[in-house]
């Protein structure tokens, strides 16, 4: 194998080493921001071993074919202390605060939800029931007060109703009045139950 290939794998490998710290301060940082259960950091370890082998076996064998030397682990390290020592403290702080961004973008797109769809829907449905509780007010109210104004005059009424009763095109009308007005009172009852 050539120097320049070797040069070539280990500059590879310390790329691969800075990519490491970097998605383990990834993986670090939202762990610690989201609650995991305790079983799940560990099948997420794994996880995350198993995602950065697979990325530095990807990385050799473009380099070298899958040779395996000791400068490619001594260029593992090197990356990720490179990583650690200049760029962790301040890729930490920029996560959280990309963190803080898409919590606080989630937050505003549940409002404008809350505002544009749930509060207007529920706006509407108090109006159809205040409307449907006024005609049934009403409507009691006049059932009511036309029984009153017609109370004087039941056996005169009723007289009326038996005499109509004998017509039989009638009869069935009326019939059909009493069918209509039943299921119409069925269901009301139905659906203030």
């Amino acid at each position: 194998m050539s120097l320049h290939i070797q040069l070539v794998t280990f500059a590879a490998m310390f790329g691969a080493g800075i990519v490491m710290g970097f998605v383990f301060d990834v993986y670090r940082v939202i762990s610690h921001h989201v609650r995991i259960l305790r079983w799940m950091i560990a099948l997420l370890d794994v996880l995350y071993w198993g995602i950065v082998t697979a990325f530095v076996f990807k990385m050799l064998m473009y380099s070298n074919d899958g040779q395996v030397r000791l400068y490619i682990f001594i260029g593992l390290a090197a990356g990720v202390w490179t990583y650690y020592m200049l760029f962790s403290l301040g890729m930490m702080k920029f996560i959280q605060w990309m963190i803080r961004v898409v919590e606080a973008f989630i937050r505003l797109i549940k409002r404008l939800f809350h505002w544009f769809i749930v509060k207007p829907i529920l706006l509407a449905y108090r109006i159809i029931v205040l409307f449907w509780g006024f005609v049934v007010i009403l409507s009691i109210f006049l059932y009511r007060l036309v029984i009153q104004l017609l109370y004087p005059f039941r056996f005169f009424i009723i007289l009326i109703y038996k005499l109509l009763l004998r017509i039989p095109a009638l009869k069935r009308s009326i019939q059909e009045i009493k069918r209509f007005g039943s299921t119409i009172s069925h269901l009301i009852r139905r659906l203030f139950k």
